[in-house]
């Protein structure tokens, strides 16, 4: 059993349980228990990344460790934060120990490169408050942003706090991306940012997505695929900026496309790769029923009629098939239907750098650096028990009687001793 830290906001526990009744049936049971030191949990659903021109309403709860909802009043306060200034590209190996260069000299050398842990959301500073609010569950869960479209493009910080039954303070910290399609320059410097917007679209719609590089005279490749066929390509040039890309959606684009965006810098390969979900909802039909009885004794015969229906309502012909089955079996096994006549395409073309940029790794070897010395064995004189079993275990060695003789065993790293044939 895991030990809870006192620094550790709880634990998850599962528990099972079959019980068997009289008649021989087995059923089986799970919950999960949570334990921590603080009762309760904020939970405040803010996304990752937010278009500062969209919505500013989030939901926000408090609940108990097994997530039952109870009130409580806290404070909400948000902070831009302060972003390094350059567009470090991510390392590809560990953090190490101990630094050779002190972080002036590694940047002089490698401009480009993270020394320690620039990238990382988390260890940026606070720049300055944005905003502050009380709250009280009990009342409202919903969170208002306002002001959110006036606040510059970056990253912030909401920090929640509340203080459960027992009076200990609880705070939830949440970090996440602000933007605007609108805009040319990036959030924050960095040489990859890619955002899909919507990628889930009907013909005669837009499927969007938003992509940008912190570096100059970059070279990305463009390219729409569907079913392993290239429908579109062409090079895009960003100059330390973003671009609001769009994409009209048409009937010969239903089963998904796919984008990829590629490019190299510094000898850096990046790529984005998204799925653009476009279903076939044309094909799509209501199925109701006109008449139906749900009861029904054995022996007994019914008839349901059925409507089917178009997506819009309107007159369709079509087949069906239909079965029926023992649904209290499903206490045991959900039966699970599954039928698509219409196929769906993923990508099947794509781009890599394998053999050209990346990293590897190597070892420093030096043949004597840990020589190891053997033992010197002796052989002593030993009882010959002419046949009597006899086994014994002591210090690491094992005796046994063999051929009318005695044979000792030595632990591992050991030579075997020979065997006296006359008992020696």
């Amino acid at each position: 059993m895991s030990v809870l830290k006192e620094s550790e906001p709880y634990f998850t526990y599962s528990v099972y349980a079959d019980v068997t009744d009289l008649n021989g049936e087995t059923r089986s049971g799970e919950n999960h228990v949570s334990i921590g030191y603080k009762a309760l949990k904020i939970n405040l659903n803010v996304p990752n990344i937010i278009d500062k021109n969209d919505k500013n309403e989030f939901t926000l709860a408090t609940t108990n460790l097994d997530g039952q909802k109870e009130p409580a009043e806290g404070t909400i306060t948000v902070f831009k934060l302060k972003n390094p200034g350059v567009a470090y590209r991510n390392r590809l190996w560990e953090i190490p120990d101990k630094f050779i260069y002190s972080e002036s000299e590694f940047h002089k050398y490698f401009p480009t490169d993270e020394y320690k842990d620039e990238n990382n959301v988390q260890k940026w500073e606070k720049d300055f408050q944005v905003f502050d609010i009380n709250f009280n569950t009990g009342v409202d869960s919903i969170l208002k942003l306002e002001g959110l479209g006036g606040w510059n493009q970056g990253e912030y910080l909401i920090e929640s706090k509340a203080k459960d039954k027992y009076g200990e303070e609880v705070k939830a910290l949440n970090y996440f991306t602000v933007y605007s399609t609108g805009e040319k320059s990036l959030p924050y410097p960095t040489v990859n940012w890619f955002n899909p917007i919507k990628f889930i679209a009907e013909p005669g719609d837009n499927a969007s997505f938003i992509a940008g590089c912190g570096e100059s005279n970059v070279n990305m490749l463009y390219e729409i695929e569907q079913n392993g066929i290239i429908l579109e390509k062409k090079w895009i040039t960003f100059n330390n900026e973003q671009k609001y890309f769009t994409i009209p959606i048409t009937e010969d684009h239903r089963g998904n496309i796919a984008i990829h965006l590629s490019y190299i810098i510094d000898n850096r390969f990046y790529t984005n790769d998204e799925i653009v979900t476009i279903p076939f909802t044309n094909k799509m039909l209501d199925i109701t029923f006109e008449t139906f009885r749900n009861k029904l004794q054995p022996g007994e015969n019914e008839e349901w009629r059925i409507k089917i229906a178009g997506k819009n309502g309107d007159k369709v012909a079509a087949e069906m098939v239909a079965t029926l089955y023992d649904a209290s079996l499903d206490a045991f096994a959900k039966n699970n239907w599954s039928f698509n006549v219409y196929e769906s395409y993923y990508m099947i073309l794509n781009w890599n750098s394998e053999g050209d940029f990346g990293a590897n790794s190597f070892m420093n070897y030096n043949y004597d650096w840990n020589e190891v010395y053997t033992y010197t064995h002796f052989t002593y004189d030993r009882l010959n028990w002419f046949g009597v079993p006899y086994i014994n275990y002591y210090s690491g060695y094992y005796d046994y009687e063999f051929d009318g003789g005695a044979i000792n065993q030595a632990p591992v790293m050991m030579d075997k001793r020979k065997v006296e044939k006359d008992g020696k």
